[in-house]
């Protein structure tokens, strides 16, 4: 049976951790943020009215914890460094522990941890683990951040193979394809033979707007339509698969069941 518990890590800070067979999934907070409404496509008139109702958005990135690794899924803004080392700090991790990187995609709030304000590597001993579309497009950019980001670990990457688990653990953890918010836009799945949880990334940034209402895209999608066409397509198959989620942008930390 799985344990899932909230654990107190710092008097501020509460991260909620699951025991799958032989990994351990923490889902860590790097702060509380105003949902981006003003960035929906909808009419101006409603953003106002929308911003009073909705929660705020926990920034969320994970950490799996296995047999001779510890992988981050996601390094946060170039600002919430400190917070991460913190969050990592209380799982008697430092930053050179980190063995994997999995970037789900390449906007700076998901990479903005690899660099320090120097612009040195902060993961020194990490492999950098990233959809091969997304790595591309990025160093075709004229985004230097994201470039030199991605570059610092140019000799240290592996692109996902979507047939295959990322770690040869009895625990499944696979990237799903779901492009549309990027070219390479991924989702990681997490499932053992009693639970699954799907960490689905930038897949929607108003949970309670575009939960109600898929339609509903935003600014920040490269590709609004395929973006409305994979969110709508996995909101389905979560729903019916009666899968716990949790994200990037959402009101909660706690991966939960679709309403």
């Amino acid at each position: 049976m799985k344990k899932f518990f909230i654990a107190l890590l710092s008097l501020a800070h509460i991260v909620y951790a699951i025991d799958f067979s032989d990994i351990d999934v923490h889902i860590i907070s790097l702060g509380e943020f105003d949902p981006p409404v003003s960035k929906l496509i909808i009419e101006e008139k409603d953003k106002q009215e929308i911003a009073k109702k909705v929660r705020k958005n926990q920034h969320n990135v994970m950490l799996l914890k296995g047999e001779g690794f510890n992988a981050l899924v996601d390094t946060g803004y170039s600002h919430t460094q400190g917070t991460l080392k913190e969050k990592l700090q209380a799982h008697g991790l430092g930053f050179g522990d980190i063995t994997h990187i999995i970037i789900t995609h390449a906007h700076p709030d998901h990479i903005g941890g690899i660099l320090n304000d120097k612009g040195e590597l902060n993961f020194s001993n990490a492999l950098m683990l990233i959809d091969e579309r997304e790595y591309e497009f990025w160093l075709k950019s004229d985004n230097e951040l994201i470039k030199r980001s991605l570059l610092a670990l140019k000799d240290k990457k592996a692109f996902f193979d979507h047939s295959k688990p990322l770690f040869e653990t009895q625990t499944q953890v696979r990237a799903l394809a779901a492009y549309g918010h990027t070219p390479g836009h991924n989702l990681i799945s997490i499932e053992d033979t009693q639970a699954k949880i799907v960490f689905w990334a930038d897949l929607l940034h108003v949970y309670d707007v575009q939960i109600q209402n898929p339609d509903i895209t935003i600014a920040f999608d490269n590709d609004k339509q395929e973006a409305l066409k994979t969110r709508k397509s996995y909101l389905e198959l979560f729903k019916a698969q009666n899968v716990q989620v949790v994200g990037s942008h959402m009101p909660f930390s706690d991966p939960s069941y679709l309403p």
